[in-house]
């Protein structure tokens, strides 16, 4: 799937109530992007799939990964 037919479609899904399918779309824009919306959009898509666990696991590492590489510069 490319970045851009992924960027259209999980408004979409969240718009009709297909969350698992806007996640999947998330989930490839995080790899691809990492942007700090895209992550957002992420951890918003698992609250409202009542996933809180995810949301602060996926906190969590983001925090790590901020803090070792703050640490490295």
């Amino acid at each position: 799937m490319s970045p851009h037919w992924i960027n259209k479609s999980y408004s979409t899904y969240e718009a009709t109530g297909r969350l698992q399918d806007a996640l999947g779309c998330y989930e490839c824009l995080c790899v691809s992007q990492g942007s700090e919306e895209v992550y957002k959009g992420l951890l918003e898509c698992y609250l409202n799939l009542d996933q809180p666990h995810s949301v602060m696991n996926i906190t969590q590492g983001l925090l790590g990964t901020r803090r070792t590489i703050s640490a490295l510069h």
